[in-house]
């Protein structure tokens, strides 16, 4: 978002919940660490120069964020709350691709269309034409995708 991103992402359980220690990145270029306790404070920010910590400033006071319907404009926490939500999201989505990949080794994958994008189902039986054959004769009106296929790996 606007040339940052985060790398480094540590998270740790505190009794409000939890905190981070992350590294922030403008144009690929490490220019902070920041820290979040968990304690209900703001997240704390060591910046390589006093100029890096202007051009954060100055760049999260243009960007707006919508919650509840209403427009906010950027904090340093939310800020880097979005950007951890980012490499979030990838994360799981390697480890969603994973389990995936896993099964493909032992059954027949597949994701249904009635489903949602994070969702799959196994058929308890081997990958093989003979197999797959019979699982898309009874079920191929409801697949839209064999993970098997997908990625080429077959029981």
């Amino acid at each position: 978002m606007n040339g940052y991103s985060v790398k480094g992402l540590r998270t740790f359980a505190t009794p409000d919940g939890g905190g981070y220690n992350v590294d922030l990145y403008r144009d690929g270029v490490k220019v902070a660490h920041a820290f979040e306790g968990g304690f209900g404070g703001e997240v704390e920010l060591q910046f390589v120069n006093p100029t890096e910590s202007k051009k954060f400033y100055d760049t999260i006071a243009t960007l707006k964020y919508k919650f509840d319907g209403k427009e906010y404009t950027h904090s340093a926490e939310t800020f880097i709350g979005e950007l951890i939500e980012v490499i979030a999201e990838a994360q799981d989505a390697k480890k969603f691709e994973a389990r995936i990949k896993r099964n493909c080794k032992k059954v027949i994958v597949v994701h249904y269309k009635e489903d949602g994008p994070e969702s799959f189902r196994t058929f308890k039986i081997p990958y093989s034409a003979q197999s797959i054959a019979k699982v898309k004769e009874l079920y191929g009106h409801k697949i839209d995708k064999v993970y098997n296929e997908e990625f080429g790996i077959f029981a």
